[in-house]
């Protein structure tokens, strides 16, 4: 990238100014300098010759409408100041590029001064090439182009959702020249001898039947010419009176095709014109013209529309009536070229006739005042090949007109860069920043004259003047004391250039700001800034004063001690603080933290309970003078099941200091809610009221029936109910029933099994993670450890399982029938919530567990033998436990191997028989066989598998197993 010589930039700004100076009026009564006459002469060379580009403007531009300082900067200054005061021999003011740097590192720091420069202007962006570090980077660089931006197609948003305005009504008034057809309704009002209204229909011959007239025909005729024939001959009627009107108008079809959105037939009004068709079928697509939309009629083009002229002038010529069978067509788009940037109307227009770039301006609404009209870029597609550029640089615009366009030129027109140069800014904590004109021998006291020309807070012991230097592009910065300018010092009093930068700084941008905090029972607690004789009233007034429960006899202050930096505590009374006792009224410092306490936090926090039979039973807060009375319908008052004759207060006697005693105290609770003295006690401190229940009150009970008996449901029972007499109530077992499988199922023992059950599983799981930490499995031998981790993998899903299954609580009894219950152990009393299943008799034997075919198999009352079952299941596995059998019976009993002995009483036969192997066992229906798997623990898994078998004896139990 080649850089122009930069004095040529600095002298359109002077021209610039000066053209604009009127304009823009002058800031703060300071009287510009003049500007020479050869200096204008030498910037209208420089324009002239084109050596101004506008981004070259845009670079300074961008340096002096804003503060560009930094914190290094700053600081920078404050160094320069320092070394000026401290008398310093080498006073030499550095410059920006100075700052932070090493021998050696200015020349570089100089070229990493040019940035990229980017200038937006609408949907245009300009942005030069950024300088590569080395000639390698630069070869490998591509242009950085912004893509053309989304413009608008110009015309077609005419055709998209269209109001209803464009449609033909048919309440609009009719033109004498309307030709009539057939369809036509013509509305005859006749008065005088006749008094009525007639709509008559022009048939398909053209002929208008008339009442007490005849047959007239108006094929041809215009609607004026048919009104007078009709009139005419009604009115020939001695004593008749005629008024002819139009009606409705009759319908016409034509054809609208071509680059239409939706091409077809379409009916339309007799009055319609091919704008109005065009419309109803969408208008053009982008592919489509709006500049030669034709009509044709019979084969011939009788019309050709241009919605531009619709568009920009607001005429339309062409626009004819429709006729039947009239076609409309839209041929595609003709040449398009595309304008954006600084010009009133960017978009994409289709050029005509005329293929000039002042025609094209002249459809973009021309150009903006801000339009750099120096250069105009054209991009241009070159023979279907590549792209080209072209830039027209020429001083007089009207020679632009003439240029010539093709189809697909993209026009970019670009902005200037106005500025002003004879200008100083001010900025930071002054009342009035901005821009002031700057004259030959300025001072900076003409921006700062007096105090009151600075804002709060401004800083008055260092201020900046940033200040640039064209030639070098280098920038200089030059401390001061406001403090120095605002007591008449010359030596701060310094005078300025133009584009110098002057800066106020804020105080606190250099030194924390004195605040300190308010915390507790304040209405807006916070941060708040604080001066020297600032107190606590102050501030408890800034935080919006004490809150209700704000206690105003101690306040503190914590405060950090400036010179040991140690924390120290201030005891005020804030109450008389607020009204001005300057002994407590302290006067605050920087970083103090008040804090406002509440009542509660002062004063202990007493309370009383209430227990029982009321309907918010809990701990309340203690009141004084509050009595029993008070407390129970604080608690919502007792409930229906109270017991009113005798309430308990378990009252706590405190010896301070020494000891605590109890002490019961009876009340009648009738007389107490009734506010009776004797009864009504006063409350103490922590006293506990407690309600009881009438004796004998309880909630209705319920149990469910379900299943095979003669009426199941939800029965209400009574204390000491029995299973045998809910049997009867439910009139007994039907047929089908089943009364050896029953289920009895209760919520306290099912909350037990589950208890049960979770300790267990977290037993084992406890065990499982000991055996599979790292210490146990190095411990192992190869063969060892691989047994273990198949022992572990087995049990972890065995535990997984377990971990979702529900126990459902199950009781287990036997019940013949329910003659024989009566009396027996197993006639349970009833609880609230018990559920009783009769199954229908079941017809199978299930075999689960470690057979190849586990499964339910139809019961033979020949073959009840387990073993039969067990073989139609296909066998024990390799992995079955043959030791571990279990049979689990229709009524949930359990049947082990184990427990299988030599020689019992048999429950089923009633009899003492030898026993023999658990495949000898003898099955009913109903019954289920359980295979578990065979796992292999050595010594030191012993616990492991105590765990296994509790956990699988339980499983059994609880009646979850058979559901894994």
């Amino acid at each position: 990238m080649r850089f122009r010589p930069l004095f040529p930039l600095f002298i359109i700004f002077l021209l610039i100014l000066t053209v604009n100076a009127d304009a823009e009026g002058l800031s703060g009564g300071i009287t510009p300098g003049t500007i020479p006459q050869a200096v204008i002469e030498k910037a209208k060379a420089a324009i002239t010759s084109g050596a101004v580009s506008p981004t070259e403007v845009k670079t300074l531009k961008q340096k002096f409408e804003a503060g560009t300082l930094t914190p290094q900067e700053i600081e920078q200054g404050r160094r320069i100041l320092e070394g000026r005061e401290g008398g310093a021999e080498n006073t030499q003011r550095p410059t920006a590029q100075d700052s932070g740097s090493k021998p050696g590192q200015r020349q570089e720091n100089k070229k990493k001064k040019h940035k990229d420069e980017e200038y937006n202007d609408g949907d245009l962006t300009w942005q030069p090439s950024r300088m590569p570090p080395d000639m390698a980077t630069l070869l490998a660089m591509e242009p950085q182009e912004k893509p053309l931006p989304r413009l608008p197609y110009f015309g077609y948003d005419l055709f998209r959702n269209p109001p209803s305005t464009f449609a033909p009504i048919t309440n609009v008034p009719v033109p004498g020249d309307y030709p009539l057809g057939p369809g036509d309704e013509i509305v005859v009002f006749l008065w005088g001898r006749l008094d009525e209204t007639m709509h008559l229909v022009v048939d398909r011959d053209g002929m208008l039947n008339v009442p007490h007239v005849g047959p007239i025909p108006v094929l041809g005729l215009n609607f004026d010419d048919a009104r007078k024939v009709v009139q005419q001959k009604l009115e020939a009627i001695t004593g008749v009176n005629a008024r002819v009107s139009m009606g409705r108008l009759r319908s016409i079809r034509v054809f609208v095709l071509g680059e239409v959105a939706n091409p077809g037939l379409y009916t339309v009004s007799a009055l319609s014109t091919l704008t109005n068709a065009l419309l109803a079928s969408g208008g053009p697509t982008k592919l489509g013209t709006l500049r030669r939309v034709e009509l044709k009629r019979k084969g011939k083009v009788v019309s050709t529309v241009d919605f531009y002229e619709l568009l920009l002038k607001g005429k339309i010529s062409g626009d004819k009536k429709l006729l039947p069978g009239d076609v409309i067509f839209v041929p595609g788009s003709g040449p398009r070229v595309s304008v954006y940037g600084n010009v009133r109307r960017p978009a994409v227009y289709e050029l005509s006739d005329k293929k000039d770039l002042g025609t094209v301006f002249d459809l973009a609404g021309g150009i903006r005042p801000t339009a750099y009209v120096q250069r105009i870029q054209v991009e241009r597609l070159y023979k279907h090949e590549m792209q080209i550029v072209l830039d027209l640089k020429e001083s007089d615009w009207a020679k632009y007109r003439d240029f010539p366009l093709e189809d697909g030129d993209v026009i970019k027109v670009f902005s200037i860069v106005p500025t002003s140069v004879n200008a100083v800014f001010l900025f930071g904590n002054v009342v009035r920043p901005g821009k002031y004109a700057w004259h030959e021998g300025m001072k900076l006291s003409e921006l700062i004259p007096n105090k009151e020309a600075l804002a709060i807070d401004a800083a008055l012991d260092y201020g900046l003047i940033k200040r640039y230097h064209q030639d070098t592009m280098t920038t200089e910065l030059i401390p001061f004391r406001p403090s120095g300018l605002l007591s008449g010092n010359s030596a701060d009093d310094l005078t300025l250039e133009p584009l110098d930068e002057i800066y106020i700084f804020n105080r606190w941008y250099f030194e924390d700001p004195p605040w300190v905090t308010v915390q507790g029972e304040v209405r807006k607690p916070g941060t708040y800034r604080v001066d020297d004789t600032t107190r606590l009233k102050d501030v408890i007034h800034l935080a919006g004063g004490p809150t209700r429960d704000a206690y105003l006899h101690l306040a503190h202050i914590y405060r950090i001690d400036k010179k040991t930096h140690k924390r120290r505590v201030l005891f005020v009374d804030l109450e008389k603080a607020l009204k001005g006792d300057e002994k407590e009224n302290l006067i605050l410092e920087p970083r103090d933290r008040v804090v406002v306490h509440s009542v509660q936090e002062m004063v202990p926090l007493q309370s009383v309970s209430i227990s029982g039979e009321v309907n918010r039973p809990g701990t309340y807060p203690y009141a004084a003078n509050m009595t029993l009375r008070d407390l129970l319908l604080v608690a919502g008052n007792v409930k229906e099941t109270a017991y009113l004759e005798q309430g308990e207060i378990m009252r706590f006697v405190v010896t301070p200091g020494q000891d605590v005693k109890t002490e019961l105290v009876t009340f009648n609770v009738r007389e107490a809610l009734s506010g009776k003295k004797e009864a009504n006690l006063r409350l103490n401190p922590y006293d506990a009221v407690f309600i009881k229940r009438i004796p004998e009150w309880r909630e209705t009970w319920r149990v469910s029936v379900q299943g095979e008996v003669n009426f199941p449901g939800t029965y209400s029972i009574t204390k000491g109910e029995r299973l045998s007499m809910l049997l009867e109530r439910c009139g007994g077992f039907t047929e089908e029933a089943y009364p050896r499988g029953i289920i009895f199922t209760r919520e306290s023992v099912r909350k037990l099994q589950e208890k049960r059950l979770r300790e267990l599983t977290e037993r084992m799981q406890a065990e499982i993670a000991r055996l599979s930490s790292e210490e146990m499995q190095s411990s192992l031998s190869k063969d060892e450890a691989e047994q273990a981790r198949f022992t572990i993998s087995s049990l972890n899903m065995l535990v997984s399982k377990l971990s979702q299954a529900k126990p459902n609580g199950r009781i287990v009894i036997k019940i013949r029938d329910i003659e024989s219950l009566k009396g027996t152990t197993q006639d349970l009393i009833l609880e609230d919530g018990d559920t009783l299943i009769v199954p229908r008799r079941p017809q199978t034997v299930t075999v689960i567990g470690q057979v190849y075919n586990p499964n339910a198999m139809l019961f033979d009352p020949e073959h009840p033998e387990a073993g039969y079952y067990l073989s139609l299941a296909g066998g024990l596995t390799n992995r079955a436990d043959k030791k571990e059998l279990y049979i689990v019976r229709a009524d949930g009993t359990v049947e082990s191997t184990k427990a299988r002995k030599f020689f019992a009483w048999n429950r089923d036969s009633f009899r003492f028989s030898f026993g023999r192997g658990i495949e000898h066992v003898k099955l009913m229906p109903g019954d289920t066989i359980i295979v578990p798997e065979r796992l292999k623990y050595p010594s030191y898994m012993k616990n492991l598998k105590d765990i296994t078998e509790m956990l699988y004896h339980m499983a059994i139990a609880v009646g979850v197993l058979k559901r894994l």
